[in-house]
């Protein structure tokens, strides 16, 4: 599309020790916006808090021209029919009618060329969203060789993509491993994105998703219910625990409290009974600043009038008026 490095190369170049250096971002695109944002948040705010959009007929052609051009061998003529169709529908937000299509149109379209654009746009292009549609499109492919599984691996280091390389990983016979290595390397809305997807198969990601699940660059709230219901906390709060598991279980409570952006304490099963197992468990550890904080959280959440939790809001309090508590304090 033009002589500027491609994205891909970017993320090469920005990356120290396998993932990329602390404050990379992309290129800004120069589409004439005033305000920028971080690297995955206009997706982020797409998939979290706007509706589902249906492509119109003005964009079904240009989605219809963008694929005929992939399908003809004519990978930098799709570069620019794809940075179109991206100008007026985010691939977010199209991928599944981008993916229908294609299906739909097999028979026309000769698949070994969809592939070989698909892997052009992930390398080549220096617009975003023709990268997304290039990972959208190779997603469609199942799981590809090595070098191919490279790509989408470094593509995912990035914020911006993460999540279209999240969705590939999927399809992998390794998949849920594969997106496990990849969480522990992102930290913006890539995280948030990737922990929604990935699944506790092992006691050591099950324990990550506890300790690490909710720390993002972002807001911890847009990953609190999952991180609660993944790391399985109910379970937890009924057997032995270390003072850093009851720790990671406060500040998984407290982000659940903000429900801001998304939902959170009012979606937990079983909610006033895990708290009021965290709360007699606040003997046996020792609390700090952070837990008080948390303590005093679910008080006022337990008094306001929408929940009415008196059990808890008492215990709140008691924990709270201690000696413990007011040691604590005095040391700050």
């Amino acid at each position: 599309m033009s002589s500027q490095k491609s994205l891909y190369q970017c993320i090469l170049d920005g990356m120290e020790n396998g993932a990329l250096r602390e404050g990379f971002s992309l290129p800004e695109p120069e589409d004439g916006r005033q305000i920028r944002y971080a690297d995955g948040a206009m997706d982020g705010i797409a998939l979290y808090h706007m509706p589902r959009v249906q492509m119109d007929e003005a964009g079904m052609n240009l989605m219809s021209r963008a694929v005929r051009s992939a399908a003809a061998g004519e990978h930098e003529e799709a570069d620019l029919d794809f940075a179109r169709l991206g100008k007026t529908m985010r691939a977010v937000s199209v991928i599944d009618q981008l993916q229908s299509y294609i299906m739909e149109n097999a028979d026309q379209l000769p698949a070994e060329e969809v592939f070989q654009s698909a892997l052009y746009l992930m390398v080549n292009s220096t617009d975003r969203e023709s990268v997304k549609f290039g990972l959208s499109m190779m997603e469609l492919f199942g799981e590809p060789e090595e070098e191919v599984r490279q790509i989408i691996r470094t593509l995912g280091l990035s914020d911006e993509f993460t999540i279209f390389s999240v969705w590939n990983m999927l399809k992998w016979e390794n998949g849920n491993q594969e997106i496990f290595n990849l969480i522990r390397k992102v930290r913006g809305w890539g995280r948030i994105h990737a922990l929604q997807r990935l699944k506790p198969e092992t006691p050591e990601i099950s324990e990550w998703i506890l300790l690490s699940g909710i720390d993002n660059d972002v807001m911890t709230a847009y990953s609190a219910l999952p991180a609660w219901t993944k790391a399985d906390v109910y379970r937890r709060l009924r057997k032995p625990m270390s003072q850093e598991e009851f720790e990671a279980i406060g500040r998984i409570l407290q982000a659940l409290l903000d429900e801001g952006p998304v939902a959170g304490i009012s979606r937990v099963l079983h909610v006033s009974e895990d708290i009021m197992r965290y709360l007699s468990l606040a003997d046996e550890f020792d609390l700090g600043i952070e837990e008080y904080e948390t303590i005093q959280a679910l008080q006022r959440w337990a008094e306001s009038e929408e929940v009415s939790q008196p059990e808890i809001a008492g215990r709140c309090g008691e924990i709270l008026a201690s000696e413990k508590c007011r040691r604590a304090m005095e040391d700050v």
